[in-house]
């Protein structure tokens, strides 16, 4: 089984300043030239994935966007993505989800603690630890599996499905922390006709800095939240 060791993200937090818009963008950046889908031990996988969340902290209305692709001698495919909104084990309930049906799927949402995934030759949760997540629908438990039905990430392979974004809405509780969300794709190789899946979770925050007409600042404690953007860097 292959693993998923280094993936890094950047989040863009937009700080709602009066008379400012709401909305809040996730950057997560998977450098597949390091290590990932398609890079085999060190191999020639090469190519950048990029997954941006954007989410008003008002309504709850958020669009996710997947762009970028890798080079590799395997097919690689996305299955499901799963966010944790909040602290606590209870996932954030996800509705209205919609995406381009001509490019993948069908989707559904994840029912939290219940719906159970592809990974290997077993299913398991895609929602512990309270994470809200949507996925192909025919990888669940007891549904056929057909990995072909997930996003195509791997140029030459297979006609490659992103750029494409997802629509959906979060029901955020009141007092939502805007800290950066936790995030996990999970990845299947269709190389040997097997679903198998690689993970990784973004939480171990590496640096802090705040972007500034190009030029980037060190950020010391909390003394330039006020410019309104913060960009952190996260690694696993």
């Amino acid at each position: 089984m292959k693993t998923f060791k280094t993936l890094v993200a950047i989040g863009i937090l937009a700080l709602a300043l009066p008379a400012s818009a709401s909305t809040i963008t996730y950057e997560y950046v998977s450098d597949t030239s390091v290590d990932g889908p398609g890079n085999d031990n060190g191999g020639d996988s090469t190519g950048i994935l990029t997954y941006t969340l954007v989410i008003d902290d008002a309504s709850g209305d958020a669009t996710f966007t997947i762009s970028g692709a890798i080079t590799s001698d395997e097919i690689w495919r996305a299955g499901w993505f799963n966010f944790k909104f909040s602290e606590g084990n209870t996932a954030l309930a996800i509705s209205d989800l919609d995406w381009d049906e001509t490019k993948s799927g069908p989707w559904s949402v994840a029912q939290d603690g219940v719906t159970q995934v592809l990974q290997g030759n077993q299913y398991v949760s895609i929602t512990q630890g309270g994470r809200s997540a949507i996925y192909v629908t025919s990888l669940a438990s007891p549904a056929p599996d057909d990995v072909t039905q997930g996003l195509c990430l791997t140029d030459a392979h297979c006609t490659v499905d992103t750029p494409t974004s997802f629509t959906f809405t979060v029901t955020l509780p009141s007092g939502w922390s805007e800290d950066a969300i936790e995030f996990q794709a999970g990845y299947y190789d269709g190389a040997n006709d097997k679903g198998k899946i690689i993970t990784n979770r973004l939480s171990k925050e590496l640096d802090e800095t705040v972007p500034d007409g190009g030029t980037t600042l060190s950020l010391l404690g909390g003394a330039l939240l006020g410019l309104g953007l913060l960009r952190r860097k996260f690694n696993v």
